[in-house]
């Protein structure tokens, strides 16, 4: 079902692998997400986003973006609310092997870190996991009338870069039933007191339902014209 999210950009600049307005993390299902408002810069706010240190560099203010800013080279317009950084699922082993080994000594990770979205990759941690490993995402800037769609099994992560409110919706697309199948044999994996353990997407009944619909629809003739 449809679900409305909102938010303003962190107030002040995290340790590394904190910070975000959403930390990186894996959805269940395919999404869609919608900005429909950005607020009018007002009283300034620090933001850290992936592409600068913290500060906005040449800014009247260092806590908003100055004009010409941009990001990954993108000129960040005042109608731009939100930056994405998605990876190809095809990263996800990879994440998972090497974001423990960037974080500073004594900054622990669990191993279901992707899963309980715990870690926000700012711009230092992304530039050592694309040195290491050769990893490095797609970037989104999301403007008003923006969609960004999702993918299940791509981990992502966002940070809003002024107060702005999104719609989203998720849904299962039949080219991504094997991400949900094995995100969802993950989350079985965690502990039982796992805030993330349950099933809400209800995966099974979903597919049966489907299944149902679909020998339903045969036996009707619905696909012979």
């Amino acid at each position: 079902s449809p679900k409305r999210g909102g938010g303003g950009a962190p107030p002040a600049p995290p340790p590394a692998g904190g910070g975000g307005t959403t930390r990186l993390h894996l959805d269940m299902s395919d999404a869609i997400n919608l900005l429909v408002h950005v607020a009018p810069d007002g009283p300034p706010t620090r933001i850290p986003v992936g592409g600068t240190t913290g500060a906005w560099q040449g800014s009247p203010s260092p806590r908003i973006p100055p004009t010409g800013a941009h990001v990954s080279g993108m000129a960040i317009l005042p109608t731009h609310g939100a930056v994405w950084h998605v990876f190809s699922p095809a990263d996800t082993d990879t994440l998972r092997k090497v974001l423990p080994t960037l974080l500073p000594p004594g900054a622990l990770l669990p191993s279901s870190f992707l899963l309980d979205a715990s870690v926000y990759l700012d711009a230092r941690l992304l530039h050592n996991l694309e040195a290491v490993s050769g990893v490095r995402p797609y970037v989104i800037l999301q403007g008003v009338g923006d969609a960004v769609l999702l993918p299940a099994g791509c981990a992502h992560q966002v940070c809003n870069i002024r107060s702005c409110v999104k719609v989203a919706t998720d849904f299962v697309s039949p080219d991504h039933v094997a991400h949900v199948c094995r995100l969802a044999a993950d989350r079985r994996l965690l502990p039982p007191t796992h805030g993330r353990k349950t099933d809400v997407l209800g995966y099974e009944t979903l597919l049966f339902n489907a299944a149902c619909a679909a020998a339903h629809a045969l036996g009707d003739g619905g696909l012979r014209g």
